[in-house]
């Protein structure tokens, strides 16, 4: 068990049968602090047996997988919401029938899929799948997909069936598996669309692609960080990159820039300073962009980050009515999970930035959040509020949103995260929008 910082409380079961099943996660749910529960998710497993006890096993050699996963979302609520997946295994352990039963209130939103794989035994390619096929309940076809491989594995013709045919997507490969041929299917007149990309003498990173009307960009990359050092785009336009002993970007020059010269962007990055009385600054950077014509003309943003790389401060130069300066973020609060509490607003001072300076929580927007780290409640400075519940209605997970003005806003959705309604308020008129999908 275990209990958060906000009193929200996450249970978890595990196997402890047998060897094989040792560890695996069979149940879960969350609670809020009061104890009621939101979500309970229940795995099931079968296990299956690679070889047989005999003369040179002793004993079996078998392997677990996972056959079911049932959630059950409550909301806080007595009846909840119920979403069931279904997996079935080839011998290798490849899933060859996944069943989305949706919300098991109804089975017309049962999708099933079935999978064949290519079984190159002689090369141990055994995870290559050669054909995809979606239905619903009735066997309807949504989706059917088939595949070709070469010897090494690598899929070379895609196939896309539909009522009227299919489509085809050839691709290629060099010597080390990297796609060099991207080519969609012919149009009305036979032609097709492709691009080709080379690389470079590692092997490793394209420096080169080329499309089927003869259009090419080139790249070259810092081989140390995986980084380009410049890139070409089709126009012939030229972009140049460094960077620092970390592999970060210091400087970035445009086509109009000097070489040389000042770059377009520029990065300095700022360490922490800590003394015997704490942190006196912050880590950081600070960047320099350069804007509008003028080359001394440059847009400034600093910003400090604590320990944990969450952004602490922005400042940004400015100029309001005529004065020039800086706009400072405001503060900012976190919970105990590390969620914004507290949102200060943002203030202007006049002259040039002074370093990092903890500011004042001013006019203050708070944040409320439930137990799955959701907004439940939003505070703003001029004492308006904002709130959001989540519950379970109509055999859907409702969302109801609430205005500073009082209108509400009530969201349905299915299992799978789909809008399937909105209904919003005319006066005390409701007016519903409803969504199916196929």
């Amino acid at each position: 068990m275990e209990k958060k910082a906000d009193g929200s409380v996450v249970e978890t079961q595990y196997k402890t049968d047998s060897y094989y099943t040792k560890g695996l996660k069979t149940y879960q749910c969350t609670k809020d602090a009061a104890g009621r529960l939101y979500v309970v998710k229940e795995y099931e497993y079968c296990i299956k047996t690679i070889k047989a006890a005999g003369q040179l096993w002793l004993h079996e050699i078998q392997y677990p997988h996972l056959v079911k996963e049932t959630a059950k979302y409550y909301e806080a609520g007595g009846t909840p919401v119920v979403h069931e997946q279904e997996y079935a295994y080839d011998d290798y352990g490849n899933v060859i029938t996944y069943t989305d039963r949706g919300s098991t209130n109804t089975s017309a939103d049962d999708v099933i899929a079935s999978i064949s794989y290519k079984y190159d035994t002689a090369a141990y390619i055994v995870d290559r799948p050669l054909s995809i096929a979606v239905k619903d309940i009735t066997g309807k076809v949504y989706r059917n997909r088939a595949g070709s491989y070469d010897t090494k594995g690598n899929l070379v013709r895609l196939r896309l069936m539909g009522n009227a045919g299919y489509v085809v997507y050839d691709f290629g490969y060099d010597t080390y598996g990297n796609l060099t041929l991207y080519r969609e299917p012919a149009n009305h007149v036979g032609q097709q669309y492709y691009i080709q990309y080379s690389y470079d003498a590692t092997g490793t990173y394209i420096e080169k692609i080329t499309d089927a009307h003869g259009y090419t960009s080139t790249a070259c990359y810092d081989a140390r960080f995986g980084v380009p050092l410049w890139t070409r785009d089709i126009n012939g336009n030229t972009f140049q990159y460094q960077y620092d002993s970390f592999g970060r970007l210091t400087h970035v020059w445009g086509p109009l820039d000097m070489a040389g010269g000042r770059p377009a962007v520029q990065v300095v990055y700022m360490g922490a300073i800590v003394t015997g009385q704490g942190v006196e600054r912050p880590a950081g950077s600070i960047t320099y962009n350069r804007s509008g014509g003028s080359y001394n003309e440059v847009l400034t943003v600093v910003r400090y980050v604590d320990a944990l790389g969450r952004e602490l401060q922005v400042q940004t130069s400015a100029c309001v009515n005529g004065k020039y300066g800086y706009t400072v973020s405001g503060a900012k609060v976190y919970d105990a999970m590390g969620r914004i509490q507290a949102q200060g607003q943002p203030r202007f001072e006049e002259g040039e930035a002074q370093g990092y300076k903890p500011v004042a929580l001013t006019y203050p927007t708070y944040y409320e959040y439930d137990c799955m780290g959701r907004t439940v409640k939003t505070t703003y400075p001029d004492g308006g509020i904002v709130t959001t519940g989540y519950g379970v209605r109509e055999g859907s997970l409702a969302q109801c949103i609430t205005d500073q003005e009082g209108a509400s806003k009530l969201i349905y959705r299915d299992v799978r995260g789909n809008i399937v309604a909105v209904t919003e308020y005319n006066d005390s008129q409701p007016i519903t929008t409803r969504y199916v999908y196929d």
